[in-house]
């Protein structure tokens, strides 16, 4: 729930080492659907009972966002009164960084429950590459894991 609010998994590459994907809809981007790959560094457990274990986490990573004219916002994101105001279709490049969370690890099932927030700006929207405006990216999630923890 949140931007970005849909498909989210986590792989452990290692216990503190894993990259995050995330397939979902982007309510603060525009409107926009994206994908992003962020690689993140997990802190030692904070907080530890039977159930569920408590971890903070840092990283970075890249995404591309896609956008309609008429968004659900109802504006053109940057494009607003521009040249490429009329073009049906919008795609940016997004960099995500730093991402900061709190992830709570259940120990039973492979799920996490986190809050995240990321600065993610579109740095390049094609085709005319220069640097979008600022977007913050804040959620709340129930991700899938898979791979060491």
């Amino acid at each position: 729930m949140g931007d970005p609010m849909g498909l989210s998994l986590k792989h452990f590459f290692t216990t503190r080492h894993a990259l995050q994907a995330d397939f979902a809809w982007l309510p603060l981007h525009h409107g926009a659907g994206g994908i992003s790959i962020d690689y993140l560094f997990h802190s030692r457990v904070i907080g530890s009972n039977p159930d569920v274990d408590a971890v903070g986490y840092i990283g970075g990573g890249l995404g591309v966002g896609l956008w309609g004219r008429n968004t659900v916002a109802g504006y053109d994101g940057p494009h607003v009164g521009g040249g490429l105001a009329d073009a049906p279709v919008h795609v940016g490049l997004m960099l995500r960084a730093p991402v900061l969370g709190l992830a709570f690890h259940w120990v039973r099932v492979p799920l996490d429950t986190c809050l995240e927030g990321a600065w993610s700006p579109f740095v390049l929207e094609a085709a005319k590459a220069r640097f979008g405006p600022a977007h913050v990216s804040i959620a709340i999630k129930l991700r899938y894991y898979f791979g060491r923890r």
